[in-house]
This record gives structure tokens, sequence and C-alpha cells, in this order.
């Protein structure tokens, strides 16, 4: 964007023109930086307590609508991410620059500020309205609409004064009058943007606020937005050419907009205060207290909740995973009701409970994966709801809920931290999905028998999401048994097919040994290889005897005492030179002194670390270092990850490499058939097989990412030989 006209030179010059801060400039650097993430967010703002304070009274107020208070810059950046954060430290800090002109003038400065507060909050409400996916962008746009009246007022001081005090007596534009001293405030205030480093679209939106109709219409939505909103806030803004032009440019129902006038306008007041401005409204401007609700505003109310229950359901029908759909469900019940307090059961057939599914309180009487509330509990409110079929709440009366309430339920209510709860239950074609448990006072009840319909609607559409992802999960599995049945009877012809050849192989092998002669160095060769290819032909046999259940087969078959530092040092023989010099990769022994024998089965152990030595090899460049350890857990630390072993019932092998690690949406399902990261030609059934392997053995195994960040960790629990107190011996050097 190029400002040529020879003010802007001029107003570059001003020693009292106003900057961002250095904190600001450090801020945006370190918002715009790819690594950036809260911690370093946090760490820049709370060196300025100002700055600081000014976001988190922002973040409280009405202009966000949240239902508890937020305490801290790392929790404001996680809330609300981190280019809001940076949007809202450039408002209150532009907002501190022009806050005292130290000059009286006639100029009034409380009215700028109402005007163009009104144009933020509103811009942020067309924009997500309109599902503009930056609304913050939309805020600081509107809010900034005429900060080039401002440069201007200070440039120019009482020539401008004049030129505002003639244009409110004359009808026209202001921009004709602005023209002849040199620029638009439009122009300049884009200009202002544009030197801030601000994107050129949000420098735009200042720059044709004031353009017609016709031209706005094929604008980008950040035009399009402010545009309508400076439009709304005008002092006609409510007139029927006003709406309609409005209207033409966002296709936003007219009787909608007037509840979105009003919104801004109850907001202004506690956005002011958040950022320390002070702001007074214009002589004969309706005051939204004093304005009575009529007929139109409660229309428009109706529109608007459909509106947001139509954009929710959208949100809930591309969740993708159930852990998706109950965030969308929270994130749901606290646009539309304006709720954070919630737990969400899901229905556990197996379990015979309803559990609760991912707890949104960090602290309480409990975890939240350990609410449970059992089937069998039918006083209990949560299993009355579902079986009446209706909310049913703490507050109701029927004959069919006891007087006293189960001691679950007050539990629940606890941890809510409420008087009491909402329950409302979810079915799906008939059956039971969940129950949806909203904490509230008995002073917000009216609220909730109000939207008692609305609730309704909403935890069906809930249910029928959850069930429709149940629906693809089974599907899912039911596709990869297939897959997997597939693969075990294409083992099972080639373990057939291969064990021909390597029989005759090792008669060839035999054959050559006996003219070699007892003492030829060759012969510890031969015996490797016929040991490799013996190998060979039981990993074919066990392959093809894999069933898709393998948690039906007897565990105990094959189980033996092994030695597991002696089988980890003749298998670093074995791949030194074939695969770690070739690669270049340098493998690391820690053995750890008389570590205990292991129950399992000595081939499969070693099939799994080659597996698991070779899959690193492959994702490490040369130079790369792959350690391979042994050693007894501390007692501390159990395998949460699996609900495998306690750490006084067994031993543990670690394989960490320093590599590029594995992508943490793809670790949670690492060990499922058919999921790898490697690609061409790889069918992703290497660590399916390692899991199914070490299961066999009652052991467990978990993929960590490394504390610093890089490369990954494969932790290996097995259960101890019995008598395993005799410890294997020291490893060699």
């Amino acid at each position: 964007m190029e400002f040529q006209n020879p003010i802007f030179h001029k107003l570059a010059t001003l020693n009292h023109l106003p900057t961002l801060p250095q904190i600001l400039l450090k801020l945006i650097r370190t918002c715009n930086a790819e690594s950036s993430n809260a911690v370093d967010i946090a760490g820049v703002v709370d060196k300025d307590p100002a700055l600081s304070s000014r976001i988190l009274r922002l973040v409280n107020s009405a202009h966000y609508g949240l239902s508890y208070d937020v305490s801290s810059i790392r929790q404001a950046v996680s809330l609300v991410g981190i280019g809001t954060v940076k949007n809202l430290a450039f408002c209150a800090s532009v907002c501190e620059a022009f806050r005292k002109p130290g000059k009286a003038s006639a100029f009034d400065l409380r009215n700028f500020w109402w005007h163009s507060l009104r144009c933020g909050l509103l811009s942020r409400l067309l924009a997500k309205e309109i599902q503009y996916p930056q609304p913050e962008e939309a805020f600081l746009c509107g809010l900034f609409h005429d900060i080039g009246m401002l440069v201007l007022w200070v440039h120019l001081g009482e020539r401008y004064e004049k030129l505002l005090t003639e244009h409110m007596n004359r009808e026209g534009d202001l921009a004709a009058p602005e023209s002849r001293l040199g620029a638009t405030h439009a122009e300049v205030g884009a200009w202002l943007l544009t030197r801030w480093n601000m994107p050129s679209f949000m420098a735009d939106a200042v720059l044709y606020h004031h353009e017609t109709e016709a031209r706005v219409r094929g604008a980008l939505p950040l035009v399009r937005v402010v545009y309508a909103a400076h439009l709304l806030v005008e002092e006609d803004g409510a007139s029927e050419a006003r709406l309609r032009s409005v209207e033409s440019v966002l296709d936003v129902p007219a009787q909608y907009l007037k509840a979105l006038v009003s919104e801004a306008d109850h907001r202004i007041d506690s956005v002011a205060k958040a950022l320390d401005v002070e702001v007074q409204a214009p002589e004969g401007a309706d005051h939204p207290e004093e304005k009575a609700p009529d007929a139109s505003d409660e229309l428009a109310r109706e529109v608007r909740d459909i509106s947001l229950m139509q954009s929710t359901l959208e949100g809930l029908l591309k969740a993708q995973s159930r852990g998706e759909i109950v965030a969308a469900i929270r994130q749901g019940l606290q646009i539309l009701f304006d709720t954070t307090e919630v737990l969400i059961f899901l229905s556990d057939p197996e379990g015979g409970s309803y559990a609760a599914a991912l707890g949104n309180h960090g602290k309480g009487l409990f975890s939240a994966n350990e609410i449970r509330v059992p089937l069998s509990l039918e006083e209990s409110l949560l299993n009355a709801c579902m079986a009446q079929g209706k909310n049913l709440h703490s507050f109701g009366e029927t004959s069919k809920f006891p007087p006293e309430r189960p001691i679950l339920d007050d539990q629940i209510t606890r941890y809510l931290k409420r008087e009491g709860i909402l329950c409302l239950p979810m079915r799906a074609s008939g059956a039971p999905v969940g129950v949806i448990v909203i904490g509230f006072d008995r002073a917000e009840l009216p609220f909730f028998v109000e939207r008692n319909s609305s609730l309704k609607m909403f935890s069906q559409q809930a249910a029928l999401a959850l069930q429709a992802e149940k629906a693809m999960r089974e599907r899912h599995e039911a596709v990869q048994a297939e897959r997997l049945n597939a693969a075990y009877t294409l083992a099972r012809k080639v373990s057939h097919e291969v064990n021909s050849p390597l029989s005759i192989i090792k008669n060839y092998l035999n054959l050559l040994g006996m003219k070699l002669g007892d003492e030829d160095v060759a012969q510890d060769e031969i015996r490797i290889i016929n040991e490799e290819i013996t190998r060979i032909s039981d990993i074919l046999g066990k392959l093809s005897a894999l069933s898709v259940n393998s948690g039906e087969r007897d565990r105990s078959a094959g189980r033996e005492s092994v030695d597991v530092n002696t089988l980890l040092r003749d298998l670093s023989k074995l791949l030194h030179e074939s695969l770690m010099e070739r690669a270049g990769i340098e493998l690391r022994l820690e053995l750890a002194d008389e570590f205990p024998r292991v129950l399992g089965e000595k081939d499969g152990l070693k099939q799994v670390f080659i597996n698991l030595i070779r899959n690193a090899v492959e994702a490490l460049e040369p130079g790369g270092v792959l350690t391979v350890k042994t050693g007894m857990p501390k007692k501390d630390t159990p395998d949460a990850t699996t609900g495998g072993l306690p750490a006084e019932g067994g031993a543990e092998i670690t394989i960490t490499d320093n590599g590029p690690g594995v992508p943490e949406e793809m670790r949670a399902r690492l060990f499922e058939p058919f999921v790898g990261t490697k690609g061409g030609g790889h069918f992703g059934l290497g660590l399916s097989i390692v899991y199914s392997l070490i299961d066999s053995m009652g052991g467990s195994i978990s993929c960590e990412e490394n504390p610093d960040g890089r490369g990954t960790t494969f932790r290996i629990r097995l259960p101890l030989a019995q008598g395993a107190g005799a410890r294997q011996g020291k490893p060699h050097a």
C-alpha cells in the first residue's frame, strides 16, 4: 500500500506521533515466530504490569463473556489464543498512547472512544455472525476505524477542530473537506496501521470504511464487516436505508442487526473500563438500560439463538473423534447457554455405568476419569433422567425421584462447585448414549427452565453425533479385522512356501560345515546363519498362528526364563556390521548390573528388539545415536499409558533414539495394524506384531517423546521369571 501525499512524510517526522512501545514490538515478534507458545507470550507480557493488567481486565470483561475469572496471562493465551492476546496488547497500548492529549480541546475524546468502541464491538459480533475466522482482527479494525481523526487532530490542532465543527453543522461526507488538508482520516488511519506493521487487510478495512456500498460489496470480508459496523453506529444507523445496505453487504437479516447493535451497546462500559479508557455517549444517544424491550427485540433474540444453535450443531457434525465431539459439546453449551461447569457422561454397557469423559477440572475431589455412575443406582438423577427420557434437575419435585439424593449426586454437584445439577439424557435410536450434567445455582433455574426445549434439542443432536462416531469407529475396527485376517491368511501361505527353500539352505550349510572341518574360522558364522534361519522359520510359524483376538491366546505357552542382557549383547554383534556401521549409527548398550531374568519368549524378544532397532535406524540420519538400556523401573512410575505392570513386578528395557520423533497424533495409534510413519511399501504391521508379542508375554510397551523434544523412547516392561532373585551377570565391556 503506497501513501505518497506530502502530508504522510510530514506526519512521519512528528515527535508526538504515537509509536508502539518496545514491549509491544517484542510481543508482536514473539507472536509471529513459528516456535512461539503460551509460555513465551506470557513471559513477554508479564514484563509490563500495566499491559498485563489491561489484558486480564479485557479477557475477564463482558467482551468475552467467560463465566469464570482468568488469573494469569498464560491462562489467557491458552483460552483466547496467541493472535487474540497480540491484538489485545496492541489495542491496550494504542488506547494508552492517545489517552491524554495534554491540552484542552473542543474535540470530545470521550465521545470519540465511545463511538470507536461501539464500532469495534459490533465489528466483532458481525465477524462471528458471518463466521469470519479472526473476529479479534475485526474488533481491532472497528476500534481504530477513525483513528486517523486523532492523528489529524494532534497534527493540525485548531484547523482540524474548525473543520469538524463546520461539518457537524452541514450535511455531506467529511472526506471532501479533509482531502483539502492533504488526506482523509481513513487514509491517515490506514497509513498509521501500515506504519505499525499491521497486516494489509486490516489497514484496508480502515481505508475503505467510507467507500460506496457498490464497491465494498465485492471486497474481502474484513472490509465489509467494518464498513457495515460503521454504518450501524452512525446517528441514523437504525434507519431502513442503513439496515438494507448492511444486509446487502453482509447478507445478515435486518432484525438480527438490531439485536447485535443492542448487544454491543451493553458491552461498551465494561470494555472501556477494562482498557482504562473514558467514554461518554453523545447527547441524545439511547442508553441500553433505558431502552425497553419490544416484540422485535424478542424476535431478534430468537433468530440469534436459532443461528447460534445451527452453527453449534455444524461443529458437532464436523468433529471426527469422540474427544472432538465432547469438546464441541462443551463449547456449544458455553456459547448457547453461557455455562462451563459441565461433565459429560458416556454410556459404558460393559462396565454397567456412565463414565465421565474428559473432565474440565484440574482439581477437585477426584479425577474426572474416576467418576462413574452405576446403572444399578436407579435413584441417581443421571439414571432417572434417562429412565424418564426428559431433562431433570436437583430442585425438581417428582414422585419417581427420592427426596434424599444419593451421595454420589452430591459429590458431582460439589465437584462442579454449584448448588445443583441439571441432567440432559442423550439417546439415539432408542439407545442410551450418555448424560450431559450441568452445574448451576438455584437463582439460574428460570434461565434453564425457559430454555428447556433448546437444551433438549442440543442433547439430541449431541447423541446423534456420538452415535455416528461410534458406528464409524466400529466399522473401522471391522475393516481392520478383515485386513488382519487377510494378512494372516497370506502369512500362512507364505510360511508354507518359504519353509521348503529354508530347509534346503540349512542342509547345504550343514554340508558346507562338514567339508570345512571343525576348526575352520567360518564355522562360527555358519552357526549364526543356521540360528537365524531357524529363527526365520519360527517367526513365520508364529505369524501364521496369530489371530485377530490376540488376547485370547494362552499367554503361558512357550514362555521361558530369558537372559535379556546376553540376548542384547548377541544382537549388537549381529547388527553392528550389517546394519549400524552401514547406516552410520552409533549403538550404545547401557545394561544394568545383575539385571534379573525375565519370563518371555527368547525368539519373540529377539524379533521385538530387531524390529524396534531397525525402525530407529531407518529414522535416524548418519551420526545418530541409539541407546538400549536395561534396568528396574522406579516404584513411583508405573506404566500408566498401558495400564501395565507395577514397578516392583517387572523389569524394564528402553530403546531411545535422537531422531525426528513420532507425531503426537500418531503415537496414540502407533501399535494398531496398518498404522506407520514410513509409507512407500511398508504395511504398518511391524509395531502391531511387536505389541502382540509383548502382550502375549504378559508385558507392556509404550512409545514416549523424549523430554528434550528430540527423538522417541520405546519402554518395554516384562514380568520377572520365577526365582529371578538370581541376577544376570554383569555386562561385558
